[in-house]
């Protein structure tokens, strides 16, 4: 069955998810060359992420993300976010 429609994850904008890869690469890259969390241009990055991301992250999100997963698949996990459907059935739940 189907997901229904009122259930599928809303779409992320092309742009928003652009900016997002932009800042995850550079952070990534930031990192693999020597910067740590004490970095005035680390946290500025995190701080900017922070802005658009659902929940917070830390310097360890985007220290270890790349060993178990993609980067596009890291910021599909920072702008999507659950929601509670009072009105959900079993039917639409199974």
């Amino acid at each position: 069955m189907p997901l229904p429609v009122r259930l599928n994850p809303s779409e992320i904008h092309h742009d928003k998810m652009q900016s997002m890869t932009a800042i995850a690469e550079e952070l990534t890259n930031l990192i693999d060359t020597g910067s740590d969390e004490i970095s005035s241009k680390v946290n500025a990055l995190i701080e900017k992420w922070n802005i658009f991301a659902v929940t917070k992250f830390e310097f360890s999100d985007f220290r270890d993300y790349h060993s178990w997963i993609s980067t596009e698949n890291f910021v599909k996990t920072a702008l999507y976010q659950a929601k509670y459907q009072a009105d959900l059935s079993f039917h639409e739940a199974k």
